[in-house]
């Protein structure tokens, strides 16, 4: 695993990529209020090698997992300004189905045989 460098936190303002909101709403009359974030469409995929008879998962760096272990492991905190020194980007790993965002104009089912080559070199 590639070694993790220079990490930083820093307020989001904006994103490409995320939009967060609050929704106020009364449930049974009682007033409550929920934070959500709306974010692109995205396709997954699960892929079965019938030849390894074997479904196959990917291995990804996620940067949020990351700093919740980094957080909760070394007792470390993610707020604005704090930053950290070099560390083993093993705590960001995950094992999760083929996937991806659609932000390129293509059909679900395009996108997802895109996604399916770039990750996991497969063309179907």
């Amino acid at each position: 695993m590639d070694k993790i460098q220079d990490v930083r936190f820093v307020e989001m303002k904006e994103s490409r990529f995320v939009k967060p909101f609050r929704m106020f709403y009364k449930q049974d009359g009682k007033e409550k209020a929920w934070d959500c974030v709306k974010a692109h469409d995205s396709v997954a995929i699960l892929i079965y090698n019938m030849t390894r008879d074997v479904f196959v998962f990917v291995e990804q760096f996620r940067p949020a997992v990351y700093v919740d272990r980094m957080c909760r492991e070394k007792s470390l905190t993610a707020d604005s300004g704090d930053s950290w020194s070099e560390n083993d980007g093993k705590l960001g790993l995950t094992l999760e189905l083929c996937a991806g965002i659609m932000d390129k104009n293509m059909s679900p089912e395009d996108t997802a045989v895109a996604e399916v080559l770039e990750e996991c070199g497969y063309k179907i």
